[in-house]
């Protein structure tokens, strides 16, 4: 175990092994690496490298602790990402930095409203579960049988006001999938839908801070931040800490509840 591995599970696990854990859902830790102008991605979601080595090496410390890792479509056709653990060697077993076993990686999980998850994508090969609407799944028969011959398996969810409403089948996740926590990583319509819409059901917060300014992409609110009383509703933080990692500053908070 390397210094900044080490530095990131003591960092990491005091703050995850406080949460008192949920009765029918899994704990959920909502996470991000943000410019100091606030973008998450360049322009149309291209992919940016913002974190530097250090905080990434947090990130994939922060994945291994996890049982389930989220993303939304956005992100799958963008990035094509793995979602794997791959640049630490441990995972912490228990409340001490001593306690270490061989991780696992954690399983996809994709919101898919549209059933757009291309096949030959990287996380067909780690039998990702795919949350999507309960009518897509009657009404796209041939579409669901080529997904699930790849590989996914698909959660039928309801849709609210044009959105998945993830936390009707966290209990799902849970009982049945035994994921009990899930690491949601974005893109920016989850991270904004999860902290405007679903605050109640995320536990912690955890965003990395690049020292540098993009100018033009994707806001980790979204696109549009006009004209909008979301701010009214934003969930506020307690318990916070902040930790150096390179040249990033990461941020650490519970999701206070009212």
């Amino acid at each position: 175990m390397n210094d900044t591995e080490r530095e990131a599970y003591t960092f990491l696990l005091p703050i995850l092994n406080s949460i008192p854990p949920a009765q029918s859902r899994p704990t959920i830790t909502l996470t991000y690496a943000s410019s100091l102008d606030g973008l998450i991605s360049g322009p149309n979601g291209r992919q940016l490298a913002l974190s530097g080595r250090e905080s990434f090496i947090m990130t994939h410390a922060l994945r291994a602790l996890h049982d389930g890792i989220l993303v939304g479509i956005g992100t799958v056709l963008n990035d094509n990402p793995s979602l794997t653990v791959r640049l630490v060697e441990y995972l912490s077993n228990g409340d001490k930095i001593s306690d270490i076993v061989n991780y696992k990686h954690p399983r996809p999980i994709l919101l898919d409203t549209r059933l757009r998850t291309p096949v030959e994508c990287t996380l067909m090969a780690r039998n990702p579960i795919i949350v999507t609407d309960t009518q897509n799944l009657i009404n796209n028969r041939q579409r669901v049988v080529e997904l699930e011959s790849g590989g996914a398996v698909m959660l039928p969810c309801p849709v609210i006001d044009g959105r998945l409403d993830l936390p009707s089948v966290l209990d799902v996740l849970k009982n049945t999938y035994g994921i009990k926590s899930i690491m949601i990583e974005g893109g920016a319509s989850v991270i904004r839908t999860m902290l405007v819409h679903h605050p109640h059901v995320v536990d912690t917060a955890i965003v990395t801070i690049a020292p540098l300014y993009v100018g033009n992409g994707v806001h980790v609110m979204g696109l549009d931040r006009t004209g909008s009383s979301d701010e009214l509703l934003m969930p506020k933080l307690e318990d916070v800490i902040y930790r150096q990692f390179g040249k990033d500053i990461v941020l650490a908070a519970r999701i206070q509840r009212t």
